[in-house]
């Protein structure tokens, strides 16, 4: 990703979208498919204890993100699970 400000500097006054994203605390239905193959045991532990997003967590919010009129700016959104307490940290039940 561009450093923020040069990003936003070229982004000023366009009606762009630049969604980044950190995979941490969702289980992606590639990766649930890779591991499952060969890892499933493993792969489950994981989640273990969690309720993780899924892709349809992350595709209601890029929806409602793509819907707003052009003079709204949807500077920064972070979603994470309930069950995320930092980065790589989780409240396991």
């Amino acid at each position: 990703m561009l450093p923020e400000t040069v990003k936003f500097l070229e982004l000023a006054g366009a009606r762009a979208i630049d969604m980044g994203t950190a995979a941490e605390g969702i289980r992606l239905f590639q990766e649930v498919l890779e591991l499952a193959a060969k890892y499933a045991d493993k792969a489950d532990a994981v989640y273990q204890g969690i309720t993780p997003l899924v892709a349809s967590d992350i595709a209601e919010v890029i929806g409602f993100v793509a819907s707003r009129p052009s003079h709204v700016n949807l500077d920064q959104i972070i979603i994470k699970p309930r069950d995320q307490a930092g980065p790589g940290r989780f409240s396991r039940k």
